[in-house]
């Protein structure tokens, strides 16, 4: 018969394997449920093709004003081209918010740097960061 050492090791290996894959079958589930969805950029091939085939349809003068509206609306909306994946707020003043331009790769910028010409990361909370002109 095994000892009580033997019964107690075999139990705690067990709990212990029991909780690992608890915790990682948990942290997967949370991982896969929280991923923030990414915007996917279009790429210039196939725009640069698009406006070829307008070109040829519709003429060239139609189609330069037809490239030039999303330009327009891009800076009709600046709120709409920045993205707030994640920030770290400190007490006080301070912080770094994880921020995406145009649907380009994140950058961080902390408190008080300048995010674009013109737009200057002033305030960084729990859960929002604020920008303001300069």
């Amino acid at each position: 018969m095994a000892s009580t050492w033997q019964i107690r090791l075999l139990t705690l290996a067990v709990w212990a394997v029991a909780a690992w894959s608890a915790t990682f079958w948990g942290l997967k589930h949370l991982q896969s449920s929280s991923a923030p969805a990414s915007a996917t950029p279009v790429p210039s091939i196939a725009v640069q093709a698009a406006a070829a085939d307008l070109q040829r349809v519709l003429g060239r003068n139609l189609i330069a004003s037809a490239i030039a509206t999303p330009a327009l609306a891009r800076q009709a909306d600046p709120a709409a081209r920045f993205s707030l994946l994640g920030v770290v707020a400190s007490r006080g003043n301070s912080g770094v918010a994880l921020l995406s331009i145009d649907g380009k790769a994140a950058r961080p910028f902390r408190v008080g740097t300048e995010v674009e010409t013109g737009l200057k990361l002033v305030k960084v909370d729990a859960r929002e960061a604020t920008l303001e002109g300069t």
